[in-house]
């Protein structure tokens, strides 16, 4: 398929044929009894992206069957909102002077259209498709983005470019994180103090939510609400204190980190409230699963509050993950009153709960044997906020053991905002996000890296960003995690803007791959080595250049130790580069420079599973070097510690 255009998430079956269908100005489209509003407003939203796509205004205009350009076809049901489990499957074909799209269900039709424009090309002004025939559906049927709304609040715009962008890469599930230590975020009249005191303001209406869950729906994503409980529930217990375990809190938490405030979980007032709440909550949110949380819970409260100790022993109750899953029994029992089918974060599995209770990983793997029963989510390895490279997550698959598939319903990407905002949320989590979206729809064996590569779109940087601080952007990343580090001395406030110049930076850039690629040819298969001695000399003098463009700018001057780092990473690359072009060995004073130069500023970034990235966060907090390196990861480091080695062997 050379030069067929780059499709993300790959289909199952592509045929590509010999040909192309110019489009016309105005598409006669087709679609059966038609009329379906669904249909009318996704062909609407295909025009608009197209015609930005393409620079050509391209209408649609409904016709009779011989007269159409392009037809769809789609089994009848109900299209009011997307359900789990439904066929998502469409078959694509472009040949001759027609399109034809077909499905059984209007979520194939949606994928297929999302198809259609990644095929869309324009040269010479005029935009054509390429035949083809495509048959595609999903590996697995769960396909989400878990979105902390709580640390920091995302607002609903932020949220709809969210959901445009998975509807681009075809993710189905958008799991809204809604209550925290820091805040509730949800307009609740059944409990008003939820949202007048326990939000700091920031809070969505329930008219507004109601209206984010048909714009998800008429994009094919369902939309489901995660209320934490019994931990992670400051906001429940500041607004009602009756609900708390041992002394209430007086105020939100207002930075991140795991605490002692949890709901009294043997209390009778503790279930009336959660009975209530739950009845309006159930019919704010249609779709039939509730996400519970149940994750970090302490228990020391539960431990010094006599009550609850007296209660536990009269309930046979020997400790705190029995009590917990006491708990977590009636409150499922209430949850299933309502019609919702309960998930967990992996924790609520430790204690003896009903085996349907979907479990979400976030730590383990899925053959856990505290998983054995249970269907489940699958988000170990999934983490946004970890700030790897796209292959990291592509090559973490949600089947990578021995447990049966069926009961693996699919993954979520998490997205923890700590250290995202509005601001910054789409640049964090890009490519990534498309990468993880193509491990759930694509067949397990599609695991080319470079292909994914030539595929991903990477994001953009600013224009308004000048020289050197577009180019550090571009070639460092923060270290997963990297707020821990200040906590104590400068804690980072959710309720604050995210003003350093760290929270700018991308996990990874076309500039920084392009390098790595560059250097792996070359080492591997002796390309020339123009573009990596281009690049490498005009990074010598970053140092210098930072000094000047950070002179008034306290933001940037945090900054000049990074681009100090580039500098002398530029040098001992450029030499280890010679010394290879020479075919010669690095002599000892060479490398005793660069192991220096690696010594003075680089530290390692781990293993990129969760153990090795607290292993390399255990390092960088004992390390003595300065605390903005401690904090970043240089996206040069390792192809250029690849250069020195072969250069040094």
């Amino acid at each position: 398929m050379t030069d067929f255009p780059a499709l993300l998430p790959l289909p199952q079956n592509v045929l590509a044929g010999s040909g192309r269908l110019v489009l016309p100005a105005t598409i006669g489209v087709y679609t059966g009894d038609g009329g379906q509003t669904w249909l009318t407003k996704s062909l609407q939203r295909f025009t608009e992206i197209l015609t930005g796509k393409t620079g050509i205004e391209i209408k649609f205009k409904t016709v009779a069957p011989k007269k159409a350009v392009l037809t769809i076809a789609v089994g009848e049901g109900d299209y009011s909102l997307p359900q789990f489990g439904e066929d998502e499957s469409y078959r694509l074909q472009v040949t001759g002077q027609k399109i034809s799209i077909t499905s059984a269900t209007p979520h194939g039709v949606l994928h297929a259209l999302q198809t259609l424009l990644q095929l869309v090309q324009v040269e010479d002004g005029v935009a054509y498709l390429p035949f083809v025939e495509i048959d595609d559906r999903p590996r697995f049927p769960w396909r989400g983005v878990k979105l902390d709304c709580v640390r920091h609040f995302i607002d609903l715009d932020t949220i709809k470019h969210l959901l445009d962008e998975m509807v681009r890469v075809k993710l189905n599930v958008l799991h809204l994180g809604l209550s925290n230590n820091q805040g509730f975020r949800v307009e609740c009249k059944t409990f008003p103090k939820l949202y007048e005191e326990a939000s700091n303001g920031y809070f969505y209406r329930q008219s507004e939510l109601r209206n984010l869950i048909t714009f998800a729906a008429e994009r094919g994503v369902r939309i489901i609400p995660e209320f934490n409980m019994p931990g992670h529930s400051t906001c429940f217990l500041k607004a009602y204190p009756v609900l708390a375990a041992g002394k209430p809190p007086k105020s939100l938490q207002t930075t991140s980190g795991v605490f002692d405030d949890e709901m009294h979980p043997l209390s009778e007032a503790t279930f009336t409230f959660i009975e209530s709440f739950v009845a309006e909550m159930a019919a704010l949110f249609p779709d039939p699963y509730w996400h519970f949380g149940g994750d970090e819970v302490t228990g020391k409260s539960w431990d010094q509050d006599k009550t609850i100790q007296q209660q536990a022993r009269e309930l046979g109750l020997v400790d705190n993950k029995a009590i917990q899953a006491h708990f977590t029994h009636r409150l499922l029992s209430i949850l299933k009153r309502y019609g919702k089918i309960p998930i967990g974060w992996e924790e609520a599995a430790y204690g003896d709960i009903d085996p349907d209770t979907i479990i979400q990983s976030w730590m383990s793997t899925p053959n856990a044997t505290h998983f054995s029963e249970h269907p489940m989510i699958i988000s170990t390895g999934y983490y946004l906020d970890h700030f790897l490279k796209p292959e990291n997550y592509y090559r973490n698959d949600p089947q990578a053991d021995s447990r049966p598939s069926q009961t693996i319903l699919g993954g979520e990407a998490c997205i923890w905002t700590e250290v995202m905002d509005p601001s910054n949320l789409m640049v964090k989590i890009s490519p990534n996000l498309a990468a993880i979206a193509e491990r759930f729809w694509s067949s397990r064996d599609v695991t080319d890296i470079d292909d994914l590569y030539g595929r991903l779109h990477f994001p953009v940087t600013e224009e308004k960003i000048a020289g050197r601080v577009q180019t550090l952007r571009q070639l460092v990343a923060p270290m997963a995690y990297f707020f821990v580090l200040d906590r104590k001395e400068n804690p980072i406030q959710t309720h604050e803007p995210l003003a350093d110049l760290i929270h700018s930076l991308p996990p990874v850039s076309a500039l920084s791959r392009t390098f790595e690629k560059s250097v792996e040819d070359f080492v591997a298969h002796g390309n020339e080595p123009v573009i990596l001695q281009e690049l490498l000399e005009s990074w010598t003098s970053f140092g210098e250049d930072w000094a000047e463009v950070s002179e008034t700018n306290p933001i940037l001057s945090r900054f000049q130790t990074v681009a100090d780092g580039l500098s002398k990473l530029a040098e001992v690359g450029l030499v280890a580069l010679s010394a290879r072009v020479e075919d010669r060995r690095l002599t000892k004073a060479e490398q005793g420079e660069a192991d220096v130069v690696y010594a003075s500023y680089v530290l390692p970034g781990g293993t990129p599973d969760l153990g090795g990235i607290l292993e390399a966060l255990k390092v960088r907090r004992e390390s003595d070097l300065p605390l903005v390196l401690r904090q970043i990861k240089f996206s040069i480091a390792e192809p250029i510690r690849l250069l020195i080695d072969r250069a040094a062997s």
